[in-house]
């Protein structure tokens, strides 16, 4: 998990707690009540998506780091373009899937910023047809293959992609977009409705999305 979802996932536990914690309160309102358990489940299959450690190798150094930065920024940029292409088309799940930055996989760790540039690569073979207005050409691909080839070979993991891994950080992407998408959208909107009913919930579910909150 890189540094972003693991910050939004910190986000997410609080204030599940904060919703566990007044129950009785949803309750009473139906539709804060299905979009709490709604975000609740996002949740627990977040869980169970992180709790595989062996996404967290990271043993490169030298030759490895240099090529890590490189694999960064010809993914990050891809990445980019292909989320420009999936707002145009309003395909939301292809936008949550690429929503990496430069910084989300430099900093992740080896074999995850593997699955993540597979991933990236992945959605750019299959929406190729229609990327080249977005500034992306079968050059382009061909230059991420070659990163993920390259730095593969450095890490540990000596460019074993397996692609169960490469399918969860897509569905992890995913979940931790939505999650922070039914946040913003409705949960924020219904919560702040209960402001003068339930102020100490109210303050108490404020206080837990400030926390290492992203948007």
């Amino acid at each position: 998990m890189n540094r972003t979802h693991h910050e939004s996932l910190c986000m997410f536990r609080k204030v599940n707690k904060v919703l566990e914690r007044n129950k009785e309160i949803l309750k009473e309102h139906k539709i804060v009540h299905q979009t709490a358990g709604e975000f609740s489940g996002n949740l627990k299959e977040i869980s169970k998506l992180t709790a595989d450690k062996k996404n967290r190798i990271n043993d490169v150094n030298g030759k490895g780091v240099k090529a890590r930065d490189e694999l960064a920024m010809i993914a990050s940029e891809l990445a980019a373009a292909v989320k420009a292409y999936a707002y145009d088309k309003r395909n939301t799940l292809l936008e949550a899937a690429v929503d990496f930055s430069y910084s989300d996989i430099r900093t992740a760790g080896d074999a995850e910023a593997l699955h993540i540039a597979s991933l990236i690569l992945a959605e750019l073979q299959t929406n190729i047809h229609g990327l080249g207005a977005y500034l992306v050409n079968d050059m382009d691909v061909e230059e991420l293959q070659e990163a993920i080839s390259r730095f593969g070979a450095l890490a540990k993991s000596n460019g074993d992609i397996k692609w169960i891994y490469v399918n969860n950080t897509r569905r992890l992407a995913q979940l931790i977009w939505q999650s922070n998408d039914l946040l913003k959208k409705r949960l924020d909107q219904l919560v702040y409705r209960l402001k003068r009913r339930c102020p100490r919930f109210y303050k108490s579910y404020v206080k837990a999305r400030k926390t290492g909150e992203r948007n």
